[in-house]
């Protein structure tokens, strides 16, 4: 059911993408098929709902039986609601640090080593005596892009729906149990807490793309699926080390994942929060693009 999800989400967004010449928009559609049939993409979903269903069963169904315990009805106590119990700002328990743990690694699994494949088995050179070389290479870059943010996407909407239909949705108030005001985006969850939340999917997915395409590129060198399925974790990481020897006021963090974390809002400035992901966008784009033309795949 969710691959049939998945593959609806990916049509429509090919539906979406405008670029000149037909050559290019069936590239795409082949790639974009290929990715959503792959059994990285499988794996990916496979791991991720089992996290989702299992904060689920393990900590939001439980508590969707007393949704009035501890409630006096004052301001410093709150109904047990969607926007403090699902996974995305679910503190108290292992299953959102383990999905950031692994956040990475659920991105590029899915389509992110299909370069080095197609390479390996000369789909590359097949190709690219039929078409331009470059319309290959932007093709397999949207792909990518597109199945490293489904990957890491669709799980939180999982647990997300599955946590609605057991718990109110409750607009959140201003009582300590949800966010500081001075936290980023803190003014539209009080006031719309599920756009907040489209807020933060819609950078999941950003993410998730921009960590695949990192995979991408290694692909371009490394003749190891293990070191391409790596190297996005390596980076993901790495900056997470650094972060606190770099002291920058203007931009506070650029751990991925503090900035993916709906708790850290305290923490982050917007402008980190989307630059990050398009400065890895920008950076991968060109190192692939470059790295593509200039070698002899052929």
């Amino acid at each position: 059911m969710f691959v049939s999800i998945s593959r609806g989400i990916l049509a429509k967004l090919y539906d979406l993408i405008q670029i000149n010449g037909g050559d290019m928009k069936v590239l795409i559609k082949i790639e974009l098929e290929r990715a959503l049939r792959s059994k990285g993409l499988l794996i990916s979903l496979i791991v991720g709902f089992a996290i989702a269903i299992t904060q689920f069963v393990v900590v939001v169904f439980p508590v969707s039986k007393h949704i009035l315990a501890f409630f006096d009805g004052s301001a410093n106590t709150y109904p047990r609601s969607v926007f403090n119990w699902w996974i995305g700002v679910d503190g108290l328990h292992p299953y959102l640090r383990i999905y950031l743990t692994i956040f990475p690694l659920l991105a590029a699994i899915p389509y992110a080593s299909s370069y080095f494949e197609d390479r390996k088995y000369g789909y590359i050179k097949s190709m690219c005596t039929r078409v331009k070389r470059r319309q290959y290479l932007i093709s397999k870059y949207v792909a990518v892009f597109v199945a490293g943010g489904v990957a890491v996407t669709l799980p939180m909407l999982l647990n997300l729906l599955l946590t609605a239909s057991v718990l109110p949705s409750l607009v959140p108030v201003g009582s300590g149990n949800f966010l500081g005001s001075v936290c980023m985006f803190s003014d539209i969850f009080y006031v719309n807490p599920y756009w907040y939340i489209f807020i933060y999917m819609l950078m999941y997915f950003m993410y998730g793309g921009v960590f695949a395409t990192l995979a991408l590129v290694c692909s371009q060198i490394f003749d190891y699926s293990f070191f391409v399925l790596m190297f996005p974790f390596v980076i993901y990481y790495g900056l997470g080390i650094i972060t606190p020897y770099i002291s920058i006021d203007s931009i506070r963090s650029f751990n991925p994942r503090q900035l993916l974390s709906m708790q850290a809002g305290g923490c982050i400035l917007i402008g980190t929060f989307f630059g990050e992901a398009l400065l890895i966008g920008i950076i991968s784009y060109a190192l692939y693009m470059w790295k593509g033309v200039h070698s002899d795949i052929l």
